[in-house]
């Protein structure tokens, strides 16, 4: 409940938050794609491994930081500048 209510009141917070999120979906379903349309035969690879959680998971953890990451620098660099006028 803490966690929530310290993101209502910071909207710096809740921008990071947000937009992380957003972009570790969007990062996760992009693993989804890849595995669904076997690009490159990693579906394939995966089938055949002893390891094929840890790769499921790597992949999926590493583009669900990678763009969650990105996702969170774009929102801030779009931020609207203030004049000092």
């Amino acid at each position: 409940m803490a966690f929530l209510q310290l993101i209502r009141e910071n909207p710096l917070l809740r921008l990071f938050v947000v937009n992380g999120l957003v972009g570790a979906l969007g990062g996760c379903i992009l693993a989804a794609i890849v595995l669904a349309t076997n690009t490159a035969n990693l579906a394939e690879l995966l089938h055949g491994s002893d390891y094929a959680f840890v790769a499921v998971f790597l992949l999926f953890g590493g583009l669900a930081i990678t763009f969650g990451t990105a996702a969170i620098v774009g929102g801030v660099m779009l931020l609207p500048e203030k004049d000092d006028d």
